[in-house]
């Protein structure tokens, strides 16, 4: 991504270093708009990736006391307390520790649960376009595993929140979609390869890894289980004792606390919060929610269902916060007792706090890069071609070939193309009898190159991994699954060509995107006047003029 645009100047359509050719615009796992990209401008990677996390967290933190201040939480200090165990808990600390930072979009989730909360509470559609703005980013930062966590509807007795819901949704992806519709093309062709590790099914936690997930204090990724699947990064989320409780006397207060005002929403957290812990438990059974989800598309491509412990903590503390102003409105606290909950609350923050670095600990233990982006200086000449390091040695080998000017065959991508390309042939080459290829000048999406043909009908083939997309003014570039990227040249033919690479659905994509953005505009002022959920009288929002009520 980064040296496509800093070194040639080129959007990030084509990845030649690794695998023999890939996508990099259609791979779903890759990240379009990342704080990683201009910091890495001014300082090293790495820490340009710790500003990238830090910086994530903090969207975190900051939506999620939007959203419980929202819900009506109006003490400071519970507000902070619950957000900070949301968005502090063990499982995004785990799967960072291992390398997966594209977790890091779900972050996001509690800023878009408080657009859609304002847009249901006032009908005003300038809430559900605020909100599909968080799902879209979630697609162009690779994050599409987080799509499902974020299609959580608010349920209640009326239409407007799923109207609301609806309408971000679809906004949401027109939005993004420059970057979903050649994804989508991508996964569904027959070029598509899946190289990660086969899941082997049935996936569950049993009760006692249900237990370890959340209250041990001990946990770390190396932890297994009988019956385990995938590493333990994937399943551990401690939030501690106390937030367990928190939210397990919420859920159960949502649903034997009739009269409250706003039950509607107090509901449809608590709903939305066991349907996730649920959907983490994995397959125990064939109707298990998790086992029927393989079959719902979207759904079916989320592999590891214990993931969900991410959605389920944070629908679980907003639940937590509904109850907590419940509650307030209800019993009067005297101030020991008040006291008391604080220094609890505070001891549970720190204690998770402290948890969750212990499991960042040493991740950043690489030796820096010995050279960083050179604006506009990336080589013209062909790339070698490693063909002997082992990708999953140490020291990160494939970064260093690619800071290096180096491609990378053995590489480990998740999701590539089929091999079509051979390592030991030059990027551009002939088959014709006296023909001639020279002046060959590579940059990611464009290979440039003079010929001179012979006597007879000359194929000039582009030594990369077969891929619609690519193109020439020699005509016509078949994507053979043998033989990689040709042309046809006629006999005698002598001039200067090139193979370029765009994304199919690039184009339709970026047309979506700007009807949505246009119907945004003529949306934004518009306001829904039917299914009124009851309103909680929150003073941070103004009941919408002339609705009517649900009261329960």
């Amino acid at each position: 991504m980064i040296k496509s645009v800093v070194e040639y100047g080129q959007l990030p359509f084509w990845n030649p270093w690794y695998c023999g050719g890939n996508v990099l615009w259609q791979n779903p796992q890759i990240p379009l708009l990342s704080p990683v990209f201009p910091l890495s401008l001014v300082m090293s990677l790495p820490l340009a990736m710790k500003f990238n996390i830090a910086l994530h967290y903090w969207v975190g933190l900051a939506g999620m006391h939007l959203l419980l201040t929202a819900i009506g939480v109006r003490a400071r200090a519970v507000a902070i307390g619950l957000a900070s165990i949301s968005v502090l808990s063990g499982a995004m600390a785990m799967h960072l520790a291992v390398g997966h930072s594209v977790f890091l979009p779900v972050l996001y989730l509690p800023l878009q649960m408080y657009f859609l909360i304002r847009g249901i509470r006032t009908g005003t559609l300038r809430y559900a376009i605020y909100a599909a703005l968080p799902l879209a980013l979630m697609i162009y930062n690779g994050a599409l595993h987080a799509v499902p966590m974020s299609v959580a509807g608010v349920g209640t007795r009326s239409l407007r929140p799923l109207a609301i819901g609806l309408l971000a949704g679809v906004l949401g992806c027109a939005y993004a979609a420059p970057k979903l519709l050649p994804v989508t093309l991508f996964v569904s062709s027959d070029r598509f390869v899946d190289a990660r590790t086969t899941i082997v099914h049935p996936d569950a936690m049993n009760s006692e890894m249900v237990l370890r997930t959340y209250l041990d204090r001990y946990q770390n990724r190396g932890l297994k289980f009988e019956h385990q699947r995938s590493g333990w990064y994937e399943y551990g989320n401690y939030i501690g004792g106390v937030a367990v409780a928190a939210i397990g006397g919420a859920l159960l207060l949502a649903f034997v606390m009739p009269g409250t005002r706003e039950r509607w929403l107090g509901l449809s957290l608590a709903l939305t919060a066991l349907v996730f812990v649920v959907l983490s438990a994995g397959e125990f059974s064939a109707w298990a929610p998790a086992s029927l989800a393989r079959y719902v598309p979207l759904f079916s491509s989320f592999r590891i269902p214990s993931r969900y412990t991410l959605a389920f903590v944070l629908f679980g503390t907003a639940t937590a916060g509904w109850a907590w102003n419940a509650a307030a409105g209800e019993v009067r606290m005297a101030r020991p007792a008040s006291v008391l909950l604080a220094l609890i609350g505070v001891v549970a923050v720190l204690d998770v706090a402290l948890q969750t670095r212990e499991q960042l600990s040493g991740v950043f233990s690489l030796a820096p890069l010995t050279r960083g982006f050179r604006i506009g200086g990336g080589p013209t000449t062909p790339l070698p071609v490693d063909t002997t390091t082992n990708a999953y040695s140490a020291d990160s080998p494939m970064l260093h070939g690619l800071m290096n000017d180096s491609g990378f065959w053995g590489c480990y991508e998740s999701l590539q193309l089929k091999r079509s390309a051979t390592p030991d042939h030059p990027l551009i080459e002939t088959d014709g009898s006296g023909s001639r290829v020279f002046d060959v000048r590579f940059t990611p999406n464009r290979v440039d190159f003079s010929v001179a043909a012979g006597r007879d009908a000359t194929v000039v083939r582009l030594n990369q991994n077969a891929a619609p997309g690519w193109s020439s003014a020699l005509g016509e570039v078949s994507p053979d699954s043998t033989s990689g990227m040709h042309a046809a040249l006629a006999p005698g033919t002598t001039g200067k060509y090139a193979f370029r690479f765009t994304p199919p659905g690039l184009i339709p994509g970026l047309f979506i995107a700007l009807l949505a953005i246009v119907a945004s505009f003529f949306l934004r002022g518009s306001r829904l006047g039917i299914g009124v959920p009851a309103y909680a009288g929150s003073d941070l929002l103004t009941p919408p003029v002339n609705s009517t009520a649900e009261h329960t």
